[in-house]
Parts: C-alpha cells; sequence; structure tokens
C-alpha cells in the first residue's frame, strides 16, 4: 500500500472550497475506488450539504482553519489537508504572519513538507487582474523559498498540480481557447508561465524532483444547469446534481495515479503488465496447467490441470496490480 498526501493552497475567493465540496462530492457517491475513513462532521455535513446548497443557487461556506479527508482508494491511502485561503496568503511573508498560532503555522508547514501532491487554486476569472496575479507572485516565491529548503533536506518528490477555477466563463476567450472556442489546458499553462516566471524557471531546474501540471475545472460545467443573478453572479440550476463534475475531477485522483504519459515510454510495458495482469496470469497459468495435467494424466488431466493453472493464474495477475504504486 502506498500513501499519498495532497495540500490545497488558493488565496481566499479562489474557488478552492467550491471545486473540492462538488468534486468529493461526486468522488464519495458516485466512484466505488473512492472510500471514506476516520469520517468527520465537516466533511459529513459537506457531503450532505453540497447539492442543496449548489441547488440553492449558492456557494458553500468558505474553509475556516484546515481539514483533512482521508480515503482509502484502490489499496492505497490518501490524504486531503484543505487549508483556508489566508494559509496560502501567509506565505508573502510567512515567518512575520500574525494572524494565527505558532502551532498551526508548524502544522502547515509539515504539511507541505510531507506532501506528495500540492494542489493551487487560481481563480480562472483573475488570471490577468494585476492586482491578483501580484499577490499570487509573492505567495509562490514564499512556497518557493519553503520547498527550496525541503527539497535540500532531501524530502521526497512532489507534484503541483495549478488548478485554474470557473472555467466556464473563460469559455470562448482568447487567448486561453483553442480554435473551436474551448478552454486548452496548454494555453492556460503559457498563461501561467508568463504571470509567475520566477517560480516556473524554479520548476524547471527541479524537474525531477518537482513535476507540475495545469488543470482547468469548473463546478458549473453543464451549461443548461447555470444561471446569473444579481448577488451571486453565475450560480447553479435547480437542476444541478453531482454527477455534472463526472469530467471536473481528474486534479483529484491524478493525486494518487500517474497516468501513462508521467509513467513513460521506458516502463510502458510495466504499466501494461500491471493494467491486464488478470489476463495474462490466466493465459500463462493456464497453458503452464494444461501442459503438466496432460503430461501426468493425459486429456482428463490436461483439463484438471488447466483449471487449476487459469486459478493460481488469476490470483497471480491481480496481484501484479499492487505493483501499481512502484510503476
Amino acid at each position: 500500500m502506498k500513501t499519498y498526501r495532497a495540500v490545497t493552497l488558493g488565496l481566499p475567493e479562489s474557488g478552492k472550497t467550491a471545486y473540492l465540496s462538488c468534486a468529493m462530492s461526486y468522488l464519495v457517491r458516485y466512484d466505488d475506488k473512492w472510500q471514506l475513513q476516520d469520517a468527520n462532521r465537516d466533511f459529513l455535513n459537506m457531503m450532505n450539504d453540497t447539492e442543496d446548497i449548489m441547488q440553492s443557487g449558492a456557494w458553500p461556506d468558505k474553509t475556516r482553519s484546515n481539514n483533512k479527508l482521508e480515503f482509502k482508494v484502490d489499496g492505497n491511502a490518501v490524504t486531503v489537508t484543505d487549508w483556508m485561503g489566508e494559509m496560502f496568503e501567509a506565505l508573502d511573508d510567512f515567518e512575520a504572519y500574525r494572524d494565527c498560532s505558532e502551532e498551526m503555522k508548524k502544522q502547515f508547514r509539515d504539511s507541505i513538507q510531507n506532501a506528495t501532491c500540492l494542489l493551487i487554486f487560481i481563480d480562472g476569472t483573475t488570471i490577468q487582474n494585476y492586482d491578483t496575479t501580484k499577490r499570487i507572485q509573492r505567495c509562490l516565491a514564499g512556497l518557493q523559498l519553503m520547498v527550496e529548503g525541503f527539497h535540500k533536506a532531501g524530502v521526497e518528490s512532489k507534484k503541483i498540480a495549478f488548478i485554474v477555477t470557473k472555467c466556464d466563463e473563460l469559455t470562448g476567450i482568447a487567448p486561453y481557447c483553442d480554435s473551436t472556442g474551448a478552454v486548452s489546458d496548454d494555453l492556460l499553462l503559457q498563461a501561467l508561465q508568463k504571470n509567475f516566471w520566477i517560480f516556473f524557471r524554479y520548476i524547471k531546474n527541479v524537474e525531477s524532483w518537482l513535476s507540475h501540471k495545469v488543470y482547468s475545472v469548473s463546478c458549473l460545467p453543464v451549461k443548461e444547469h447555470r444561471r446569473t443573478t444579481l448577488n451571486y453572479g453565475l450560480v447553479a440550476t435547480d437542476a444541478w446534481s453531482a454527477n455534472d463534475m463526472k469530467e471536473q475531477v481528474a486534479p483529484i485522483a491524478d493525486v494518487c495515479f500517474y497516468s501513462k504519459e508521467e509513467i513513460g515510454e521506458d516502463i510502458e510495458w510495466g504499466y501494461w503488465v500491471v493494467e491486464w495482469g488478470w489476463l495474462i496470469g490466466w493465459c500463462i497459468g493456464g497453458g503452464i496447467g494444461w501442459c503438466i495435467g496432460w503430461c501426468i494424466g493425459g486429456v482428463s488431466g490436461g483439463v484438471g490441470g488447466w483449471g487449476i493453472g487459469c486459478l493460481i493464474g488469476l490470483l497471480i495477475g491481480d496481484n501484479l496490480r499492487a505493483l501499481r504504486q512502484f510503476l
């Protein structure tokens, strides 16, 4: 079993809590691989209330301090620690931050040090707003100083997911969309690299230790399930459901699984052995069992040997999936 630890970071009002509430509602309700462990009251309330809140035309409340969620996913342990936006903002001058206790500051620093994945949320509607960009630049500078120390100390490698929220409002807007008007993650990456070039230059210098990927997400991905109001702007209609988020959960799902592209060509064969281990085991085990059984007991022995060989092969093949964590 492998343990994955994700930490959420982002300015206040970046859309982090709303996205997590909606995405987690989908995963826990519709994806059988995600099994909640050690549930806490805040999370259970969030799961019970998110759909009602969204359908009413409002948004989930912001994170007040931090919320730690623990899951079992395909045999692996996954922890997601959601921090309030003020903690990310504090990275601008973390040592001088006076609005929280030293104990909380230590917990925040330790959670980043121990994380295998940092989820950095950026409000897509303010991606070119000068004031917001400068705030994020200062926060990323503080984060860079922190992770530089972790790298020098030999802390395990990390992934960074840049999650650009509210992308339903970027549809058709240059320079973020392709020729069809759809939001392009590659074009968003170019925009982030331009805005935060110092941080991306640092990532490039340590890319074997600190990899990154950009995601575009929306809590209102279905056009027919959103409307505009005077008080809240763009909100959900009463037809919204957690199932709307089916195609929006990749940033969370990728916390614990690497895609084939991330695995790399040099071990692609190992990926397929793991994915199709049950079939490989069935074929090889059945074939060997048939040969041994036929030699010992003729045709009837071959049939019996084939059955036993298939069973053993299936068990071995299924266990190959445990190798996923090493690939």
